[in-house]
């Protein structure tokens, strides 16, 4: 397992592919990252390399990289929406394919499924991703005897 395998969360998918075909569960094109400064008060900037970095990453775990519907509150099973494969370089941005879980249709939060491919028609340019970091939980200290 990479770092990026626990990173990928739906937020706010801004950039939208224009295939989505709500059939097949799928989101092709999605735009995943894009050269430039950030969106927040970080001072990072983001360029080529860590274009293909975040290619390299993505491409690495052999069932796609986790996404979730918002950032993860806990443990974030409850938010669990599918998958990104395929990531590819395009111009200036990361872009993958998107899978959506059937499980996602009787999620805790409702029916995600439902919700994400109907704002995916209605407004895509409302959805977003987000690269965030999840640290590994710390277990405690196992006692010895």
């Amino acid at each position: 397992m990479t770092k990026l395998d626990k990173v990928i969360c739906l937020e706010s998918v801004y950039g939208l592919g224009e295939t989505v075909d709500r059939d097949k569960g799928k989101a092709f094109g999605v735009k995943v990252i894009q050269v430039g400064q950030v969106n927040d008060a970080r001072p990072f900037k983001v360029d080529e390399e860590t274009l293909q970095q975040v290619v390299d990453l993505g491409n690495a775990p052999n069932k796609g990289v986790k996404v979730r519907l918002t950032h993860p509150q806990g443990d974030g099973i409850g938010s669990h929406l599918g998958r990104a494969s395929n990531f590819y370089i395009d111009g200036d941005c990361v872009r993958a394919d998107l899978s959506i879980a059937k499980s996602s249709i009787h999620s805790p939060m409702g029916n995600m499924f439902e919700y994400f491919f109907s704002m995916a028609e209605e407004d895509p340019e409302a959805l977003g991703l987000s690269l965030i970091h999840i640290s590994e939980p710390t277990r405690p200290p196992v006692a010895s005897r």
